[in-house]
């Protein structure tokens, strides 16, 4: 890991992943504190990716993100990070909300689903948007994509939810061997 000079990271005492080194092609540039650049006209919003609990507390004394995008699902609640996010007003973005499709085969999900005339998925994906978070699905299809937005018809009552959560393994499906997160 490293920080980049100019970066936002720069400022951090910790130095930030370098996504160059793990085969990401993503563009870094030189935009100073990340708070002054959407007043410079070079930044409208930004957010951040993976970042742990520390991580972020050490970015609030540069700025806000606009999101912390992070790998949640049934079996990865990461309810820590999402407390601390909402104290601090971030949003959470879950990427990869459906574990890369294990969700299907889960037998509290399909059970819940059967209740709602929905699938596993979708029961996923709205055990997400209940918990107040962001949802990012990946889908291979035209079929998947209309199933993932099926999803604003119907609600979980506490108890589905608290089933769900209680699915939470700690899990990781995406795990970069690069990265440090807290657990």
């Amino acid at each position: 890991m490293r920080a980049l000079s100019g970066s936002p990271g720069h400022r951090l005492r910790r130095p930030l992943p370098d996504p160059l080194a793990h085969g990401s092609s993503a563009p870094v540039g030189d935009c100073g504190s990340p708070e002054r650049a959407p007043g410079r006209g070079k930044i409208g919003a930004w957010g951040v990716c993976n970042f742990t609990r520390s991580w972020l507390e050490e970015l609030l004394e540069l700025g806000r993100p606009a999101t912390n995008q992070i790998e949640i699902h049934p079996f990865l609640v990461q309810d820590q990070l999402y407390d601390a996010c909402r104290e601090w007003g971030i949003p959470l973005t879950a990427y990869s909300p459906l574990a890369r499709g294990r969700v299907t085969g889960d037998r509290v999900l399909k059970e819940i689903g059967e209740t709602h005339g929905k699938t596993a998925a979708q029961v996923a994906l709205r055990w997400s948007l209940d918990r107040g978070r962001i949802v990012i699905p990946k889908s291979s299809g035209s079929e998947h994509l209309r199933e993932n937005l099926d999803v604003f018809d119907f609600s979980l009552d506490d108890d589905e939810l608290d089933r769900i959560d209680a699915l939470d393994a700690g899990e990781r499906i995406i795990d970069p061997s690069w990265m440090d997160f807290d657990r």
